[in-house]
């Protein structure tokens, strides 16, 4: 019973690695470097909660954890194959917003989904599980805190292309120093 909740847990971080990992593409092809290395940071350091899941799974109930296989086709869904340059400006709007959009659905999605595994392990009286997976929501909740708050300016300013082109400096540097500090 808790192996199968520690493996679903694992397959909601895998889910997280892939989105992160698309989301870093897709802002990379519409030249928004600064969201693509903040999505690049998110998948590194999901990656990285992966494998202290992995660990935590082998260490605490002696199993190994394989990954399921998942297509997110989220570049697919919103670029449609067009090339950059054959994007408008309103349809490049559309897939920014749509994407910030989908960003915060999944961390929502996904926090709720921990809380629930947190909730069932402290049912079965594995408080050790409860609280590793705790400190998973906790992170979570931090950063869809912060997706909140930039997609409620992004709203705001109706994610005014040059605003934000004029802010991926910044972010691309703010998230090049945080994997600076991570490694």
């Amino acid at each position: 019973m808790m192996e199968n909740m520690i493996c679903k847990l694992n397959n909601i971080i895998s889910k997280a690695v892939i989105f992160h990992n698309e989301s870093c593409l897709l802002f990379n092809f519409l030249s928004l470097n600064g969201f693509s290395k903040l999505h690049e940071f998110q998948a590194i350091t999901e990656g990285i909660t992966q494998r202290r899941i992995k660990e935590f799974a082998s260490s605490r109930y002696e199993i190994a954890i394989v990954d399921e296989s998942m297509d997110n086709n989220l570049i697919k869904q919103l670029i449609k194959g067009q090339k950059r340059n054959d994007i408008k400006q309103e349809e490049r709007k559309s897939i920014i917003r749509e994407s910030w959009i989908q960003y915060m659905e999944w961390e929502q999605f996904a926090l709720g989904e921990y809380e629930k595994l947190a909730q069932e392990m402290s049912k079965l009286g594995d408080v050790v599980a409860e609280r590793f997976i705790g400190k998973i929501c906790d992170e979570v909740f931090d950063e869809l805190e912060g997706v909140k708050y930039r997609l409620d300016a992004y709203i705001g300013m109706d994610f005014d292309t040059a605003q934000l082109q004029a802010e991926q400096d910044v972010l691309f540097g703010e998230y090049e120093r945080k994997l600076k500090e991570w490694f």
